[in-house]
């Protein structure tokens, strides 16, 4: 990958979203949950709010959870294809 290379991300919910994104490959699991909270919103407005709890990725029918630190290209350095996430959520209540 190139210096300025980002990829696309497909993600699929607990929530049944789904959606896709650009990211850039050096992105931490901590920052990509708030991206995709923030664009989770943006998505679907109707929904409200998420809270991001964990990323996760299917290899052999397992499922792996990312520690906040790791670097999302080598999640998936072993694919040149497409990069599917699971993304485990829950909807914030707004309080008022």
């Amino acid at each position: 990958m190139g210096l300025y290379d980002e990829t696309t991300l497909f993600v699929k919910t607990n929530l049944g979203t789904s959606f896709a994104l650009s990211i850039s490959p050096d992105i931490t699991a901590h920052d990509l949950k708030g991206k995709l909270g923030r664009e989770h919103c943006y998505r679907f407005p109707y929904i409200g709010q998420i809270k991001v709890h964990g990323l996760m990725v299917k290899k052999k029918s397992f499922f792996y959870h990312f520690s906040d630190s790791m670097l999302m290209k080598y999640a998936f350095e072993e694919l040149s294809g497409t990069w599917l996430l699971y993304l485990e959520a829950s909807l914030l209540k707004i309080q008022g």
